[in-house]
């Protein structure tokens, strides 16, 4: 009973899922062209490309993802109100998840979708970098728009996401591990092998551990309980703008707890410390803090370099437990591919001092991170899904051979080896137009008002001169350098 009316639900799920793009070909795929757009620097296309995607996925589970992307790149492009809005929508959409006591009934038809499809079926909910990103961005479009107090909210908002990181974390996890549990139960009433060889097919697979271990390599330094370096110093930033020391010292502590070797944070957290009469760790008694105040005729640089690392498809194939395998067996899940950013460093210089941008921090660490905690799970679902394709398969040559002979049964192992191939897509969804690596920079206000940046990477380097108001006591200047083709400067002066 229990095999028929999985099949039963197979041929009821597969046409609506036949007319869903994203269960075919992976949303890496799909992005080409307006990847390929922004790189090149083409940003009237890449808006072009991204607005016709949000537009067409708008209700679908992936509408989060193109929201995102569609913010960024808007953002990228100095287009601030419709930046905005794409961020606007994306936060709505994560409330909505986020308020759900209880499994909607879409949820429940993507749980079904997934089991005889594959995970694009269930809806994006982000990642815990995208949750804590989307309120930085929201802030610094504000800061575009010269809506200061907007952008406070929208970091104390950053403030929460952050707090409740582990917390989420932890409940999804939880979610997971129960929703596993009452797969493992359904196989074993299915079948009483699946659940006793289950771990082992995972545990004996050697491409899926070399897959975890390349992961957990790419993750290299992590900065612990899914903080974002780049989010607290925009905070820090923030709170200085106002003259606020106590509560941009936090920021800075916290920094340099998770990056004590930056140079220039110990420096930003002894200044910011020193300011407010507190007692020095004892590692940083002899750091001199800066020789200007970092709350006023100031400039902080924001360099954001290259683009984060992306998910790609990899396959492997899995040996079942008898007697469920027949045709093609395997699974397609996410992996992690870096790309070398197009600059290696940025210099200001200034009334003929130079001043050198800091490493705050690496998303490809942050991103790899992130799918390193949940891997195991994205792998242990997949199976758990084959099996239960499989045990469709195997039901559905059993009644093709009853009712039709040796070359009915024949010609559904070959349709249901072809629906299962066709089917094997992973879950490469992610927020793509990320920088790779977050680079700040402070220094004093010019007298006269200008300076000149130069990032330079190998044999090509780019320069470009600036000039701030008069009456400006307080500068953020952003950079965006996705690639070789493509330098703007947006400022923000309060």
């Amino acid at each position: 009973m229990r095999v028929a009316k999985i099949l039963f639900n197979s041929i009821v799920v597969i046409p609506l899922f036949l007319c869903s793009c994203s269960s075919v070909f992976t949303s890496r795929d799909t992005k080409e062209p307006m990847m390929k757009a922004y790189l090149a620097g083409n940003m009237p296309e890449a808006c072009k490309i991204v607005d016709e995607y949000a537009a067409s996925r708008e209700g679908t589970g992936d509408e989060l993802m193109w929201r995102l992307e569609q913010g960024k790149i808007k953002f990228d492009a100095g287009f601030y109100d419709e930046s905005l809005k794409a961020f606007e929508r994306a936060e709505q959409i994560i409330e909505d998840f986020d308020s759900r006591a209880e499994i909607s009934a879409r949820d429940a038809g993507a749980e079904t979708g997934a089991a005889f499809t594959n995970q694009n079926a269930l809806p994006y909910k982000g990642f815990i970098y995208d949750r804590i990103l989307l309120n930085a961005y929201k802030a610094l479009v504000y800061f575009a728009l010269g809506k200061k107090s907007d952008a406070m909210v929208e970091i104390r908002r950053m403030h929460e996401r952050q707090k409740k990181a582990v917390e989420y974390f932890d409940s999804e996890m939880k979610n997971s591990e129960e929703e596993l549990k009452k797969g493992r139960g359904e196989l074993a009433e299915q079948n009483s092998n699946a659940s006793g060889d289950f771990d082992s097919i995972i545990a004996s697979n050697p491409q899926l551990n070399s897959s975890y271990n390349e992961i957990l390599e790419k993750a290299g330094k992590t900065y612990g309980n899914f903080i974002n370096p780049f989010s607290l110093y925009l905070s820090a930033v923030s709170y200085l703008m106002d003259s606020n020391y106590n509560d941009a010292n936090v920021d800075f502590r916290n920094l340099y707890k998770a990056e004590p070797l930056n140079k220039m944070i110990a420096q930003d957290f002894s200044t910011s410390l020193r300011g407010l009469g507190g007692i020095l760790p004892s590692e940083l008694e002899s750091q001199e803090p800066w020789p200007h105040p970092l709350n006023k005729n100031i400039v902080f640089v924001i360099f954001e370099n290259g683009i984060t690392a992306a998910f790609k498809e990899e396959k492997a194939q899995i040996i079942l437990p008898p007697p469920i395998p027949t045709g093609y067996s395997g699974i397609a899940f996410p992996v992690i591919e870096k790309f070398h950013p197009p600059y290696d460093d940025m210099t200001i210089e200034s009334e003929g001092k130079k001043y050198k941008a800091s490493d705050v921090a690496d998303m490809d660490s942050i991103v790899a991170g992130e799918l390193k905690e949940i891997f195991p799970y994205i792998i242990t679902r997949l199976v758990i899904s084959t099996i239960i394709k499989e045990a469709a398969s195997y039901a559905a040559q059993m009644a093709a051979e009853q009712a039709g002979g040796e070359l009915a049964k024949w010609g559904t192992v070959a349709a249901t080896s072809i629906y299962k191939y066709t089917f094997n897509t992973a879950d490469t969804r992610c927020w793509q137009t990320l920088p790779q690596k977050y680079m700040i920079a402070h220094f004093p206000k010019p007298q006269d008002g200008t300076f000149s940046v130069t990032a330079a990477g190998g044999l090509m380097s780019h320069t470009e001169k600036i000039k701030l108001s008069k009456d400006a006591n307080f500068a953020i200047v952003h950079i965006r350098a996705q690639s070789e083709h493509y330098f703007s400067v947006k400022l923000f002066e309060f």
